[in-house]
């Protein structure tokens, strides 16, 4: 980024970047997807500047909604690309399984996801992340989001209802405290979960003698109440499913399948039939069952169309074996059939690579026969040194007296002399046989390296033998090196100076080309590596594989008996003398026949399963269906008295509907007093000083909508039988998440997380300003600005951004501040409070004339004393004057506080008993409905437009004017400003002149006369 860019916080940067991603699923055909994304591609930004620091994709049967479906922040997941919700085994968010999770990872793009159902419709998300873990919780999809999804589906820290009993007694109790329950009686107990009672009649006093025997009794009669599975084992454990089609079975142990050893037959394994194949597959071994036992086929080929009838290019391996079995790569040799006839090719068997150099280890030689120099390889230079050998026909070590030596480095010759060397006299050194030669001289041919004398009758050359070498030969050390040239010999040794002997070089060349140079390869050479059993056609420098046919008989000549193995589909030949017949054989990598306790054996004639105990086969009940429970089915461990609930991959350990605890010598909210109602509002955790013993009932889902209230009068109810006193207070509620900042930015009350409306105003802002005709130099984080600003206006001015709404409150006595975040009733949408109404006055209630204890009809009431043609309207306005004063004096005109940024409401007042009040207040309507307003969408545009056009009037008023081809341009920057300023003052007193606000619902006072 430049050094003048604007750095946003993490949030609205992942936002806006966010925002830029497009998603997409595309089907293979083959049960598996890919799922594409792209990287934000925000203007001014290389790939590391990005927040965006990976991405969260998630699929599921049902499409997401914003909330409980999205990533949490600060979570990191696991991921599996399988969409089977059986198969799964990464993180699930609610009922979406995690597909992919990519953390600090900027470049992948896209996965392949497998187990991808036909005809069964999937949804598809993405969540953006940054470096710290947040998440673009809105997500992009694959598919049309519904918006305005419900704030029931919020997820996050919420809490659970409950309602307590207290065991009342000044000495206080323990688990182990006796409950005073006869042993020889039963009990009722009865409870009501969220609008359902349960009873239960059959309570056993012997079963709770202790406090602690009441909260276990109960708890496990509180999990049955989801009607769980009962037993000792997971549902199915020990059961076995057949997959016919793979030829496999599994054993469900409780969570998982456990592949099992098993035989796929249709007559009894244990009764050897004469004539049955067995396939082995690992070492691909065929064998046929006669008298004696198992018959090893050798005859036998392998490949995917029928080998008697080869297609032109066929390559045919004429496979030759040594006495060992093993190949013969000396003799082996491949073929390729070309218009009915078998033509060799050039035939390389071996591990390596023929293209690339040979590996030449250290002692390897060479001598070069171009320029007649012996070298040996460098192998940490991988290169030839030049090596001066002894060059001699005799081994050195038999020089003596009379024998000669050429030296290479003086490039003389010598004699032995009672043991000494001594130069030779009357010698010539040419290259060309000497003229005028003397009689009983020498010559040395320097070309040929050959040393002659000249006979005594002076009439030819006589050749003497003579040791080539640089160095003294008659003395060696370690490692020198002798060339034995004796005719039928020409090897090459080097000498042993621990043992004092010669050793044969094993790798001594002698060529014209270099040893560790690659050969070149005739075109059409066939390599066939047979450690991996592939072949490879050598054209040039490439190779190709190629499919060939392994056989020691010719394809187009078979005997009778060759079985031939169709790699297509795995099915079995033989050949009798005309055509290929099917037959039939036993895969398996144990000797079918040799069957031992444990396995299994599948009749597939008679859709039975056998299990191999004692000799003998058990019949085995068996599905071919899946024997994982359906997601979400519940099983009661009758061993351990626990619940689990099974989330398509594992068990875990569940609570069911609700529970029991003993809270003994605990402090409890102050809020929590004998018969007050805590419904519909949250508590502040203000707490006693003095503690007490609570039986508490619990709900184990969280969330406003959860309730949970204990009946205990019943005459035979467990907690009117105990031998202690019981005080009930009220039910409190579920409690939903306490919710901070302004509220238009709340997902599910300012927005409802939809980018459609803002999308469409964008490229209207666009269009408004140019586009495409020209270039517009805003990016979208600027048009966003542009937005953000226009709503701001419309929220601060106009009573269209908000709706007024009536809800009503339970107040308590001596409780003056109530929390107002409950989302089941609507309460966490409040932005303001316009006034609070007493359902029950002080004035004309009950107490007072009898009319009933309702303002509304008091003051109906109050108004019938006098009739409007009995008195003037003087006397009727001093009335009303009398009933407001009353009002005041009898505190039905409440005075309160409201703090949007905390949600608490608190009164000025003491309330003394329970009371019900009406709160007039409005809440915040969603961005989404404000741009499609129909009072408020043409404004609301036009405001963009102009901020838009200030916007880029900074943009372009950094320059007067740019160079172009025709002349310079005049950059209307200026102009742009103007328009701005006249604009948004048209726009301010449309908005200020009361044409912009609801009449019906307006958050400014008013008053109208006529």
């Amino acid at each position: 980024m430049a050094i003048y860019d604007k750095h946003a916080d993490s949030p609205e940067r992942l936002k806006n970047e966010a925002e830029d991603i497009t998603l997409k699923l595309v089907r293979n055909g083959d049960g598996t997807a890919t799922i594409k994304w792209n990287i934000p591609s925000i203007s001014g930004c290389s790939v590391e500047d990005l927040i965006y620091d990976g991405i969260v994709v998630t699929v599921s049967s049902r499409p997401a909604n914003y909330i409980s479906s999205s990533p949490q922040n600060g979570e990191y997941y696991d991921a599996d690309t399988t969409f089977d919700s059986d198969l799964h085994t990464g993180d699930k968010i609610n009922v979406a399984s995690v597909v992919g999770a990519f953390y600090h990872d900027r470049t992948t793009t896209e996965i392949t996801v497998t187990d991808v159902a036909n005809k069964t419709p999937y949804y598809v998300s993405a969540y953006a992340v940054d470096q710290v873990g947040n998440y673009y919780r809105q997500g992009v999809h694959a598919y049309s989001l519904p918006t305005g999804e419900s704030e029931t589906d919020k997820s996050g820290p919420e809490q659970p209802a409950f309602h307590d009993l207290q065991i009342d007694t000044p000495e206080g109790i323990t688990v182990k405290t006796r409950t005073g329950l006869a042993k020889g009686a039963t009990y009722t107990f009865r409870v009501e979960i969220n609008g359902d009672c349960y009873s239960f009649d059959d309570l056993r006093g012997s079963d709770m003698q202790t406090y602690e025997d009441i909260a276990s009794v109960l708890n496990k009669r509180l999990k049955l109440l989801v009607k769980p599975i009962l037993g000792p084992n997971f549902p199915n454990t020990g059961k076995f499913q057949v997959d016919e089609s793979n030829k496999k079975v599994y054993q469900w142990d409780g969570s998982q399948n456990i592949e099992q050893d098993a035989i796929f037959l249709d007559e009894d394994p244990a009764l050897p039939v004469i004539g049955t194949y067995w396939y082995k597959p690992s070492t691909k071994e065929l064998r046929i069952r006669e008298t004696a036992g198992w018959a090893l086929v050798s005859a036998i080929i392998e490949f995917a169309t029928d080998p008697s009838n080869p297609s032109d290019g066929t390559v045919w391996l004429d496979k030759v074996l040594e006495s060992n079995g093993g190949l013969d790569a000396t003799n082996t040799t491949a073929w390729v059939w070309e218009a009915g006839t078998w033509c060799k090719r050039n035939t390389i068997i071996q591990v390596r690579n023929p293209l690339l150099p040979p590996i030449l280890s250290s002692g390897t030689y060479w001598y070069n026969e171009t320029d007649g120099t012996v070298s040996g390889r460098n192998v940490d230079g991988r290169k030839w040194d030049e090596v001066d050998p002894i060059v001699w026909d005799t081994d050195p070590n038999t020089i003596s007296d009379g024998d000669f030596w050429y030296s290479g480095a003086t490039e003389l010759a010598f004699v032995r002399i009672a043991g000494e060397w001594s130069d030779v006299t009357n010698i010539r050194y040419e290259a060309t046989e000497p003229t005028n030669p003397v009689a009983n001289h020498y010559w040395f041919d320097t070309t040929e390296q050959r040393l002659y004398q000249r006979n005594g009758a002076n009439d030819a050359w006589v050749e003497i033998n003579v040791v080539i070498a640089a160095t003294d030969p008659a003395t060696r050390e370690s490692c020198d090196l002798w060339w034995n040239v004796d005719v039928g010999i020409d090897t090459l040794f080097k000498w042993d100076d621990v043992n004092n002997e010669w050793d044969e070089v094993d790798a001594f060349f002698q060529s014209v080309d270099d040893p560790a140079s690659p050969s070149a390869l005739p075109g059409g050479t066939i390599w066939y590596n047979p450690e991996t059993e592939v072949m490879q056609q050598i054209t040039g420098l490439n190779c190709s594989n190629v499919s060939f046919i392994c056989s020691m008989y010719d394809p187009s000549n078979l005997p009778i008996g060759v079985v031939w193995l169709n790699t297509a589909d795995g099915t079995f030949f033989i050949w009798d003398g005309v055509e290929f017949v099917s037959i039939e054989a036993i895969r398996d990598e144990d000797d079918p026949y040799g069957v031992s306790d444990g396995i299994l054996w599948f009749d597939g004639d008679d859709d039975q399963l056998f299990l191999r105990e004692v000799g003998a086969w058990v019949e085995q009940v068996y599905s071919r269906d899946s024997l994982a429970s359906e997601v979400d089915t519940y099983f009661f461990n009758t061993v351990e008295d626990e619940l689990y609930q099974w989330n398509g991959t594992m068990w875990l350990v569940s609570c069911g509907l609700a529970s029991v605890e003993l809270l003994f010598d605990r402090a409890v909210c102050f809020d929590n007093v004998p018969n007050i109602n805590i419904d519909q509002f949250g508590q502040f955790n203000d707490f006693d000083k003095f503690g007490r013993d609570i039986v508490r009932f619990k709900t184990c889902a969280t969330g406003c909508d959860q309730r949970i209230e204990v009946d205990s009068t019943q005459s035979d109810a467990i907690f009117v039988k105990i031998n202690k006193p019981v005080i009930r207070y009220a039910p409190a509620t579920g409690r939903s998440t306490n919710n901070n900042g302004p509220m238009y930015r709340e997902l599910g009350v300012g927005t409802d997380g939809s980018p459609d409306e803002r999308r469409k105003l964008q490229e209207q802002i666009r269009v408004a300003l140019g586009t495409v005709s020209t270039t517009v130099e805003l990016t979208k984080q600027q048009l966003d600005e542009c937005i953000d600003n226009s709503l701001l206006m419309v929220r601060k001015y106009s009573s269209y951004s908000y709706e007024h709404v009536l809800f009503f409150l339970d107040v308590l006595p001596n409780q003056q501040k109530y929390s107002l975040t409950n989302a089941c009733v609507g309460f966490n949408k409040i932005v303001n409070i316009n006034a609070v109404h007493r359902m029950r006055g002080g004035f004309l209630g009950t107490g007072t004339g009898g009319f009933g204890g309702n303002d509304i009809y008091g003051y109906a009431a109050l108004q019938q004393l006098y009739s409007l043609g009995t008195f003037d309207m003087l006397s009727y306005h001093m009335v009303s004057s009398y009933i407001e004063d009353l009002q005041y004096l009898f505190a039905d005109q409440l005075v309160y506080t409201f703090y949007e940024d905390n949600r608490t409401l608190s009164f000025h007042q003491i309330f003394y008993s329970n009371e019900r009040v009406m709160l007039d207040a409005f809440i915040e309507v969603s961005e989404q409905k404000l741009i499609t307003n129909r009072y408020l969408s043409l404004w609301i545009k036009k405001w963009a437009i102009a901020e838009a056009k200030m916007m880029l009037s900074q943009v372009r008023g950094k320059y007067q004017s740019l160079p172009g081809p025709n002349g310079s341009t005049t950059l209307n920057s200026q102009e742009l400003i103007t328009q701005a300023e006249n604009e948004k003052v048209e726009l301010r007193e449309e908005l200020f002149d009361r044409s912009m606000q609801d009449h019906n619902a307006d958050v400014q006072s008013q008053f109208f006369i006529g």
